[in-house]
C-alpha cells in the first residue's frame, strides 16, 4: 500500500466509509496546513449557490463560492 505523510500542499480524498459524514462525503481537501498542533484545509469541490457579489456587494465578481468545510464557515477564505 502506497502512503505519504500528509503535508502543506496535499490533496486529501475522503473514503466512501466517511458516508455518515455529510461535511466530509465525497469531499476533495487541499491541506493548507499540518503540524503537531493539527491540520487545517478546505474542502475544494462542493460549490454553493452564491457567487462573490452575494456576499460583498462592492465587488463586481461572478466568482463562485465553495463551502469549504464544518469549521469557520461564516469566514470568507481565499485560496489560490
Amino acid at each position: 500500500m502506497f502512503t505519504t505523510k500528509p503535508s502543506k500542499g496535499r490533496l486529501l480524498i475522503a473514503e466512501p466509509s466517511i458516508l455518515s459524514d455529510s461535511s466530509f462525503n465525497r469531499s476533495v481537501i487541499l491541506l493548507s496546513e499540518h503540524n503537531e498542533e493539527g491540520a487545517i484545509g478546505f474542502i475544494i469541490n462542493k460549490p454553493s449557490k452564491y457567487i462573490l457579489k452575494d456576499l460583498i456587494p462592492e465587488i463586481e465578481s461572478d466568482l463562485i463560492i465553495y463551502i469549504g468545510g464544518p469549521v469557520s464557515n461564516e469566514k470568507l477564505y481565499f485560496v489560490q
